[in-house]
C-alpha cells in the first residue's frame, strides 16, 4: 500500500492482470470456489477448506479474504485495504492522505513481472512512502518493526562427463565421475570456518554497526530455543566470528539447496553416472547485487573447473535486491507509536533473512521507502498445510492499520509525527 498527496488519478491502467493498482476491496466469497479434488494432497490431509475460518482455541485455520490463496498468513495482506474500507465507511474518511493499493501475487517466485510494471506506471504509483502487509511480529506482546530483508541470487550447476551411465566395474577409474567432480567443485566454494571462499563475495558487505548490535541485544534471541528446539538443529553453525542473528540478518550466505546424481533409490546400482546437478542459492545483504554475485560464482567455477568433464552454469531467475530502511524514517516512528498502543509494548527493530523483492523495487524504481506493518506470529506455521492465524492478532492488525491511517492523515495538517484525531473506534 502506497501513500501520496491527494491525486485523482487512482484507477489502474487497462489490460493488466498482475499486478493491479487502484482501489481494492477484499470480501469473503459466499461459497468455496475451488473444487476439493483440485486441492493439493497435503491440504486435503490437513482438512483445509478455502474461504472459511475455523475457530479452534483462539486460532483460525483458514481465511476468507486473500487475493492469492486462503492461507492464514496471507490474509494479513488484506489488513491494509480493509482498514481503508473501514475508514471510508466509518464516516469522515481521510482528509489529507491519498491511498493507492497495489496487489501483487508473485512474491513467492520473486516477483518476476513487478519491476517492469513499476517502471511502466511510475507516475500512477508516485507516493511519499509505502506500507507492506507482508511479515509479522516477534510475539503478541512483543511488537517489532523490520529494518531490512536480504536479497537473493540462484544458479544451477551441471557436470557431465559421459554420454550415459556406465558400469562402475568396467569403467570406474578410467573416466571422470561427475558426482565426485561436482562435490569437489562445491566444496571449493566454502572455507573450514564456515565462510564463503568465492573471491569478492564479501567485498560489498557493510560492517556491522553498534546500532545493529544494540538491535540484536534488544531482540533477546534464544539460540537454543530457535535452532535446537525450533528446527531440531544439532547445534548452531555458521561463519565464525558472528552470532546467529548477525549471520541471519547482516551477513550474506551461499547454500547448496539441491543435489542430484547417480542412484539414490533402494539397494545398490553399480554405475558411474553420466551427469550430476546442484542448485545454489545466495542470500544477499545491503549493497550486494544478484547479477554481480552470479558473475563471481561463474568466475569461481571457471577457475576451479574439474578435469575431464563439462560444466554448465544456468541462472534460475531467482534474483532480488536486498532492502534496507533508514531507522530515522518518520513513518517508522509513527508505526512504532501505533504498535505500542495496540500491542502494549515498544517495538524492537529486527531484520529478516528472507526476501521480499517488492520493497527494493519500490525503493529503486519509485524512490520510496516501505515500512513492513504485519501481524503474523512465528508459530503460525507459514507455508505449512496447517497454517493458522491467532484471532486476537486478526483483530489487532485491523485496529493498528486504522490507527496508523488516521495518524498519517494528520501529517497533512501538522507534518510528520504531528497530532491526529484518534478515531480508532472505527
Amino acid at each position: 500500500m502506497t501513500s501520496s498527496p491527494r491525486n485523482p488519478s487512482t484507477s489502474g491502467p487497462p489490460g493488466h492482470s498482475t499486478p493491479r493498482s487502484g482501489t481494492a476491496s477484499c470480501t469473503a466469497a459466499a461459497r468455496p470456489t475451488t473444487r476439493e479434488a483440485s486441492w493439493p494432497p497435503c491440504r486435503r490431509a490437513a482438512g483445509w477448506r478455502p474461504h472459511r475460518m475455523r475457530r479452534a482455541g483462539g486460532q483460525c485455520g483458514a481465511c476468507c479474504c486473500d487475493v492469492r490463496c486462503a492461507e492464514p498468513s496471507r490474509r494479513g495482506h488484506c489488513d491494509a485495504p480493509q482498514a481503508v474500507e473501514a475508514v471510508l465507511r466509518g464516516g469522515g474518511g481521510l482528509r489529507a492522505l491519498n491511498v493507492k493499493v497495489l496487489i501483487e501475487g508473485e512474491e513467492e517466485v520473486l516477483s518476476p513481472h513487478l519491476e517492469d510494471f513499476l517502471a511502466a506506471h511510475a507516475s500512477l504509483l508516485a507516493a511519499d512512502f509505502a506500507l507492506s502487509a507482508d511479515g509479522g511480529q516477534v510475539g503478541e506482546g512483543r511488537p517489532s518493526l523490520t529494518l531490512g530483508y536480504r536479497g537473493a541470487a540462484g544458479i544451477e550447476v551441471q557436470v557431465g562427463a559421459l554420454a550415459r551411465d556406465v558400469h562402475s566395474g568396467m569403467y570406474g577409474g578410467a573416466v571422470q565421475n561427475p558426482v565426485r567432480a561436482l562435490a569437489q567443485l562445491l566444496g571449493s566454494m566454502f572455507n573450514a570456518d564456515g565462510s564463503v571462499a568465492v573471491r569478492g563475495f564479501y567485498d560489498r558487505v557493510r560492517p556491522i554497526t553498534q546500532a545493529d548490535r544494540d538491535d540484536i541485544l534488544a531482540y533477546n534471541y534464544d539460540e537454543d530455543e530457535e535452532l535446537k528446539g525450533g528446527v531440531g538443529a544439532v547445534e548452531a553453525y555458521g561463519e565464525e566470528g558472528f552470532s546467529s542473528l548477525e549471520r541471519l540478518w547482516l551477513r550474506p550466505t551461499l547454500e547448496i539447496v539441491g543435489f542430484k546424481g547417480g542412484h539414490t533409490g533402494e539397494g545398490m546400482k553399480t554405475i558411474v553416472p553420466a551427469t550430476a546437478v546442484a542448485k545454489l542459492a545466495a542470500r544477499l545483504v545491503a549493497d550486494q547485487r544478484p547479477g554481480e554475485v552470479v558473475a563471481l560464482l561463474e568466475a569461481h567455477i571457471a577457475a576451479h573447473h574439474p578435469p575431464a568433464c563439462n560444466v554448465t552454469v544456468r541462472e534460475l531467475g531467482f534474483a532480488a535486491n536486498p532492502y534496507s530502511l533508514d531507522r530515522a524514517s518518520p513513518v517508522l516512528a509513527t508505526a512504532a507509536e501505533v504498535l505500542r498502543e495496540v500491542l502494549g509494548a515498544a517495538p524492537v527493530h529486527d531484520r529478516c533473512g528472507a526476501t521480499i523483492p517488492a520493497l527494493a523495487a519500490f525503493q529503486t524504481l519509485l524512490g520510496i521507502d516501505t515500512v513492513p506493518f504485519a501481524f503474523a506470529l512465528p508459530g503460525d506455521g507459514p507455508h505449512a498445510p496447517d497454517e493458522r492465524v491467532k484471532l486476537s492478532m486478526f483483530h489487532k492488525g485491523r485496529e493498528a492499520y486504522v490507527r496508523l491511517l488516521h495518524r498519517l492523515d494528520g501529517w497533512g495538517e501538522s507534518g510528520p509525527g504531528g497530532p491526529a484525531e484518534d478515531r480508532s473506534e472505527l
